[in-house]
């Protein structure tokens, strides 16, 4: 018996009707109605559906009752994964890295602390709060080469949005961390700690006005916990280190150089035996050089994206990519060539991709006329019927199955309009943002867990209710081209 069948019994008997009407309803057969009930075998996705429809579920009722079905088949950890991957994505949408967002220094609390004692000791969650953020404000502050480095974990909220906050604007502190990541995801809250980690660290890795360098090793790492009771640790680049506890109640400021320099020698280990978790990118001719590497190397592959509209520069000609770069743009020709080698890798590569876009992000790019993730210096705007002209050719295309394109369902699951995510099986995922100055920032990621966690959730989206279906999503097109 599963927890499906459990709720699908107790559904026929609140709804009144019996199990011999509910198949003559849905075609369903009474044998293998019971079979659901009793021996817990899983019916089709399309099953289900009859079966709601038969048993006139409420929305939301329907909702929970798919949602139990999918947890049944797939395993409450995959579930809880997938969710975090459509989180992740829905978060970024609201990322707001604004130097006017950054803390008012002035608001600091108020420095209660004498920094020019050796050692400092609070034993509250506020007081660690307040004696990390003046420590961090003070490395920030200060001469010369300012730096922060630290061990901690991403459960520590309160930590990571205070750095961000102090930093935006300060590109000349150097912020390095190292992340412990798990290489087998069986933990007790069945949730992917990486995917934990990677959400908390996202607002750093995407702000183009930090110089930040995060590092990840897994939890085997001898050199993770050199003491027990405070595992934490914040260095600074004016000689101190704050020792944290667990529970980020607890904390002690240490000055001693000689206990400062185990710590910097401990740290410099950590990353000799740690990866890079990032690869960073503020500039696009980069970015396309790098992307045209990986996609060469990973040509064999399908090539996912998750992206505002419709991929239409896939089918541009480098005429028209000419037309559309402004002209007085330095190093414009590079930027043509290399954009015309970047679509027509995609163009001899599409099949068995899969592209996830939203309506609002279709209609946008005819109203804007801009890519999403293109600074507007670089381009002239888009003819409304060039892009018109290239939803169509991508129509016809995913008519005739050459890749899947689903739009998503907006109560459901949102795309980020000024984001781009591309997942390579054998390459890794890339983020490339438009950030709100028309900065460029791209980040690419390659940890295992991470990639996997990315393809396993755009294989199944159209499984899941985030998207429209195929049918669905061509109607969607032709009336965005009609319109």
């Amino acid at each position: 018996m599963s927890l499906f069948g459990d709720r699908l019994r107790s559904l026929i008997s609140d709804s009144g009707i019996n199990i011999l009407r509910l198949s003559e309803i849905t075609g369903i057969e009474r044998t293998s109605i019971h079979k659901i009930m009793s021996d817990g075998r899983l019916p089709s996705l399309d099953a289900v559906y009859k079966l709601s429809d038969a048993l006139q579920l409420p929305s939301e009722e329907h909702d929970s009752f798919l949602e139990l079905y999918t947890i049944s088949k797939i395993g409450m950890q995959t579930y809880n994964q997938r969710k975090q991957i459509k989180a992740l994505i829905e978060s970024i949408a609201s990322l707001d890295l604004r130097q006017d967002k950054s803390t008012d220094r002035s608001a600091i609390r108020a420095n209660p602390y004498d920094f020019n004692k050796s050692h400092i000791t609070v034993k509250t969650s506020y007081e660690t709060d307040a004696l990390i953020s003046n420590i961090m404000l003070e490395a920030i502050n200060s001469k010369g080469k300012p730096g922060i480095d630290f061990f901690i974990s991403e459960e520590y909220g309160y930590f990571y949005d205070e750095l961000l906050s102090l930093c935006i604007g300060k590109s000349n502190v150097r912020i390095r961390n190292i992340a412990a990541f798990s290489k087998k995801q069986g933990n007790e809250s069945l949730q992917n700690t990486n995917i934990s980690a990677l959400a908390r660290l996202m607002p750093l890795c995407l702000c183009s006005e930090i110089k930040y360098e995060p590092y990840y090793c897994y939890k085997n790492s001898p050199y993770l916990e050199i003491t027990q009771v405070m595992p934490y640790f914040v260095l600074t680049s004016t000689g101190k280190v704050v020792l944290i506890s667990k529970d980020f109640t607890q904390a002690s400021m240490i000055s001693d150089a000689s206990l400062v320099e185990i710590y910097k020698d401990n740290f410099e280990q950590m990353i000799k035996n740690s990866k890079p978790l990032i690869k960073g990118f503020d500039k696009v001719l980069d970015y396309i050089d790098f992307c045209i590497d990986i996609v060469s190397k990973d040509s064999s592959s399908p090539f996912y994206s998750i992206v505002p509209a419709p991929p239409m520069e896939w089918y541009v000609s480098e005429q028209q990519i000419d037309s559309l770069i402004k002209r007085l743009l330095p190093l414009r020709g590079k930027l043509i060539k290399l954009a015309t080698r970047f679509f027509s890798i995609f163009k001899n590569n599409r099949t068995d991709s899969i592209v996830i876009c939203s309506t609002d992000g279709a209609t946008k790019l005819i109203r804007d006329k801009v890519l999403s993730f293109t600074p507007n210096e670089i381009m002239n705007p888009i003819p409304a019927e060039l892009i018109k002209e290239k939803y169509n050719e991508i129509h016809n295309e995913v008519s005739n199955d050459v890749f899947s394109l689903y739009f998503t369902n907006p109560s459901k699951f949102v795309i980020p309009d000024n984001t781009v995510f591309h997942i390579g099986r054998g390459s890794g995922v890339t983020f490339a943002r438009k950030t709100h100055q028309e900065a460029f920032r791209a980040i690419h990621i390659t940890e295992d867990s991470i990639r996997n966690a990315f393809i396993d959730f755009v294989e199944s989206v159209s499984d899941i209710g985030l998207v429209y279906n195929k049918d669905a999503s061509l109607e969607m097109l032709e009336a965005i081209i009609n319109s």
